[in-house]
């Protein structure tokens, strides 16, 4: 048996307790990992609040230990396993359980059940939760693990919606000139990236200063959605001026609810509206005879393949695409708690908080 020290959510707490635990040792199939950074997502979150649902409950578990995206060392691994070695960095691939192309159903070190997060000092995972990270890689592992989240979402994403925008405009329409418009999010900042290396203006909405330097050190027109007195009718009449009315050519909403009407309102003609995420509703508020006549594409997507995952790992090495992060919001490992309580009460300015679980200088010593 391993033991280690984590954070457990239990079935009937809205609290990580922090607690040593004990799992067996690895299969051939797995490896032991010892997991370096984390980066925070809405879904711990939700988790933890147990919204919009139980997810002990949904597991069958009593105690789960959540996170599912971050880097990782790998410390020991099973003979089967032929994608990492020991003393490897790898990324947590959160594609917990997948349909037959390869896409999630269940999210690792979340909804998948018997699966572990990163939120522990030692764990042990399937080979195909781990990714090994280019040992030629510019970036910092910090980077790499605000990237395995956000960033691969962004990347299978995106990759949907413009692949649909280039089918609605036959390919012959150049992205020159043409705008996409995004709610704000560490998704959105990533998928606007890419949009930006391709030909489009890119915008952005943003609450606060931080993030409105951030996105415009990125090449990002930020809206600052605070100076609006009237949100719809503000952002809109922004959007048209913008635009010369010809309205958003994508428009990236991962908010959902009342948002997403006010996106599809913000759309031009044979436009695409794409989304990964319903951070504020689940239930979109649409016309299909508007949507049908205006030619308007939906795209949905979940995640990422592995394939997509590599994919994007290969074209942020080859492209410079990585989020910036600043290490004033870090948080150790006994701050977590604390994490959680500034995550809730948006009191974070940057898209990309990341925990430090297992001290990098603790890891020369193994």
């Amino acid at each position: 048996m391993i033991e280690t020290e984590a954070y457990v959510l239990q079935k009937d707490s809205s609290i990580l307790e922090r607690k040593i635990i004990h799992f067996p040792d690895i299969e051939d199939d797995e490896v032991l990992a010892l997991p370096v950074y984390g980066c925070f997502e809405a879904n711990i979150l939700h988790a933890v609040q147990k919204v919009p649902t139980n997810i002990n409950e949904d597991r069958a578990e009593e105690e789960i230990i959540l996170g599912n995206t971050g880097v990782l060392y790998i410390q020991n691994r099973g003979k089967k396993v032929s994608s990492v070695e020991i003393g490897d960095f790898a990324i947590y691939f959160g594609n917990g359980i997948s349909d037959a192309q390869g896409y999630p159903i269940k999210i690792a070190g979340y909804d998948a059940k018997g699966i572990m997060g990163n939120l522990a000092k030692k764990i042990k995972l399937k080979e195909e939760q781990v990714i090994k990270i280019p040992p030629n890689s510019q970036f910092s592992l910090k980077q790499w693990a605000a990237f395995s989240g956000r960033f691969i979402s962004a990347y299978s994403n995106w990759r949907q919606a413009y692949g649909c925008w280039k089918i609605q405009t036959f390919s012959k329409r150049k992205p020159k000139g043409l705008s996409v418009f995004a709610y704000g999010g560490g998704v959105s900042y990533a998928e606007l990236l890419l949009a930006k290396k391709v030909g489009f203006s890119v915008y952005m909405t943003v609450s606060n200063e931080y993030r409105e330097r951030y996105a415009r050190s990125s090449g990002i027109i930020p809206i600052n959605r605070t100076t609006f007195k009237d949100f719809e009718k503000d952002f809109l009449s922004y959007i048209s001026r913008e635009t010369h009315n010809e309205g958003a050519s994508i428009f990236i909403d991962n908010l959902g609810g009342t948002f997403t009407k006010i996106a599809l309102k913000g759309l031009g003609r044979n436009a695409v509206i794409s989304s990964c995420g319903w951070k504020t509703g689940s239930l979109l508020p649409i016309s299909r005879t508007v949507e049908c006549i205006n030619r308007h594409i939906h795209v949905n997507t979940h995640y990422a393949n592995r394939q997509e995952a590599l994919d994007a790992m290969n074209y942020a090495i080859s492209h410079n695409w990585m989020p910036i992060i600043d290490d004033v919001y870090t948080y150790c490992w006994e701050d977590i708690p604390q994490l959680i309580l500034d995550y809730q009460n948006s009191e974070i300015p940057t898209y990309f908080p990341i925990y430090e679980i297992n001290r990098r200088d603790e890891l020369a010593k193994l």
